[in-house]
C-alpha cells in the first residue's frame, strides 16, 4: 500500500528541530524559504552522519527512514513554497504588462483624438447629444 508522505508524517507523528523549537508537519507550511532549508540541510547532514556509521545493510526497519521522510515533506514543502512564488511572480508580470498595454492604448485614443480636424471633434460631440 502506498501511503503518502503527509499521511504517513501524521501517522507516526513526525517533528521536526528548527532554531525556534520543534514543529509539527502542518506548521511548516508557515516557514520561510530559507528556514526551511536550514531544516533541510541538518537533516541531509544527520542522514549522511548515520550512513557512515555503519556499512552493513540490514533489512529491519533503519532508523534513518524517519530522517528520510522528514527530508522528502521538507523537500516537497521547498519545491511548492518555490513554485507557487513562481507563479506569483508571472501573475505580477502579467499585471504590469496588461496596466502598460492600457496606459499605451489610452495615449494612443488620445493621440487619435487630438489629431481630429475640428469639424471632425464637433461632429464626434455633436452625434453625443440626444
Amino acid at each position: 500500500m502506498d501511503t503518502n508522505i503527509f499521511e504517513q508524517a501524521s501517522r507516526e507523528r513526525i517533528r521536526f528541530r528548527t532554531d525556534k523549537g520543534i514543529v509539527s508537519t502542518e506548521d511548516l507550511w508557515t516557514l520561510s524559504l530559507q528556514s526551511l532549508n536550514d531544516i533541510a540541510k541538518a537533516i541531509n547532514h544527520e542522514l549522511k552522519g548515520l550512513q557512515e556509521e555503519s556499512f552493513i545493510p540490514t533489512e529491519s526497519t533503519k532508523p534513518s527512514d524517519p530522517l528520510r521522510l522528514q527530508l522528502n515533506i521538507v523537500v516537497h514543502i521547498i519545491n511548492y513554497k518555490v513554485e507557487e512564488q513562481r507563479r506569483r511572480d508571472k501573475r505580477r508580470e502579467v499585471k504590469a504588462l496588461r496596466m502598460k498595454l492600457l496606459a499605451v492604448i489610452a495615449d494612443k485614443e488620445e493621440e487619435a483624438l487630438h489629431s481630429k480636424s475640428l469639424e471632425q471633434l464637433k461632429a464626434d460631440l455633436q452625434a453625443l447629444e440626444p
